[in-house]
């Protein structure tokens, strides 16, 4: 565009260098015109040739050279008007270059925002991905984590696989209410002793007797053969909450622990996921990890299934004055205390006592005493004065523990009214209840609580 208006404007330049100078010849062929000298052809009636200043000039020689001039002067009007028609084209294709360079920067710019839109969105969508999977994961692993943890159990299993046999005596499994619900469930095992009579459900008959007869057979013993990967199951009739199990091996031959040490304990809850497992040791030097067992000196083990968080230092009754005949004042008779751990072993024996004051000498030392005789003259029922508006008797264990049972041995000989009303407080280091039971409103020889 730049080249055409150059060669434009030049040729401009030229017709008005022309016209100029014929202009200016012109106007000094006029102002000699009386010195000039006019030649006529007679024949055309036409002025051939003129003399100016001595100078011939051709006549038809000068009209033809105006008429030159002339059709410059028109072209170069022509060439004016397509000069600005294409100067005015060229202005609309600048402005039209100009806003569609704009346009092309906006379309740019809103491809790029469109892009960055893009990347944003497909980040968004990919983040929103990872938390909805993250979010499934945890929905899943909550699942699970209910479904193994839901309490009610529905089968107990012992597995041994040391290489052994598997010999038990009685499976004992309590219920929350100290029923054992294994009398009612149904027994099986995977092998079988050919020296054992009886099958599975023997272990869940209540009864210890082991015998044999004069050929080497055994009753009331339930025998996997030896092998690996032996098992005995129950399963309840109903499921359960369990509290504590007590599993009685067969001890007449101790030389025979080894192939039983180790043996695993699993309580199946109704999810059938495995709620707990428990390690078996027939080795008081046994790793005494969560759960486990050691075969206590009755030869029994006794898993205790209450959580860990039972920790307890003081047990703590309490009796408020009762003006009824019966309950003789706030006067406290108790023969013993016992306060098991999670393996069912008795924290409080000959633990420190005290009560709100003694009459005689039956002090707070005989609710601890391990004589759980109800009988005055035994020696071993503690008695308070009715003079006290609270009577009270306690027992520190000295350091908190696990606690899963609390039994209260009563009077026997006679004032068994005088346990009426009283209340059991559990207490942690700090002297904060954890738990709490009673009044007492019925007698009885024994109170048990589990915890």
């Amino acid at each position: 565009m730049n080249t055409l208006m150059i060669g434009l404007i030049i040729v401009i330049v030229i017709v008005l260098i022309a016209l100029i100078y014929m202009y200016t010849t012109k106007k000094k062929d006029v102002g000699a015109v009386e010195k000039t000298q006019v030649v006529i052809d007679t024949n055309k009636e036409e002025v051939v040739e003129t003399k100016q200043d001595g100078v011939t000039i051709n006549v038809d020689k000068v009209s033809s050279d105006q008429q030159v001039a002339t059709d410059l002067i028109s072209e170069a009007k022509l060439l004016a008007d397509a000069q600005e028609q294409a100067q005015a084209v060229a202005d609309k294709a600048l402005a039209d270059a100009k806003i569609s360079a704009d346009a092309q920067a906006v379309a740019d710019k809103a491809l790029a925002d469109a892009k960055a839109i893009e990347e944003a969105r497909l980040t968004a969508e990919l983040a929103a991905k990872k938390i909805l999977e993250e979010q499934a994961l945890a929905e899943e692993m909550l699942r699970q984590k209910q479904l193994a943890e839901n309490p009610m159990i529905k089968l107990i299993e012992i597995t041994n696989n040391t290489g052994g046999t598997l010999q038990l005596v009685e499976v004992e499994v309590y219920d929350t209410t100290g029923t054992n619900i294994a009398l009612l469930g149904t027994a099986e095992q995977n092998t079988r002793n050919p020296i054992v009579f009886d099958g599975p459900n023997v272990a869940i008959d209540g009864k210890y007797n082991v015998w044999a007869d004069s050929a080497g057979i055994h009753y009331g013993l339930m025998s996997t053969a030896y092998g690996d990967k032996n098992y005995w199951r129950v399963t309840l009739k109903d499921p359960v909450i369990v509290s504590y199990i007590v599993i009685t091996p067969w001890t007449n031959h101790p030389e025979l622990y080894p192939n039983i040490d180790g043996a695993k304990l699993n309580l199946i809850n109704v999810n059938d996921i495995v709620y707990s497992t428990s390690t078996l040791y027939t080795s008081a030097q046994a790793n005494m990890a969560e759960n486990n067992a050691v075969l206590n000196s009755n030869g029994k083990w006794i898993i205790n299934m209450s959580p860990a968080s039972n920790l307890v230092q003081y047990v703590r009754i309490e009796k408020p004055y009762n003006d009824a005949p019966e309950s003789a004042g706030s006067v406290l008779n108790i023969a013993e205390v016992e306060v098991y751990d999670k393996n069912m072993i008795n924290i409080a024996l000959n633990k420190p006592a005290s009560q709100v004051d003694t009459y005689l000498d039956a002090g707070a030392s005989r609710a601890v005493d391990g004589n759980t005789s109800g009988h005055w003259n035994d020696g071993s029922v503690i008695h308070t004065t009715n003079n006290n508006p609270l009577g009270w008797w306690e027992v520190n264990l000295g350091a908190v523990q696990a606690v899963s049972k609390l039994v209260i041995w009563n009077r026997t000989d006679c004032c068994k009214t005088r346990i009426i009303g009283i209340k059991v407080y559990l207490l942690d280091k700090d002297r904060k209840i954890y738990r709490s039971f009673g009044p007492i409103t019925q007698v009885a020889d024994k109170y048990e609580f589990l915890i």
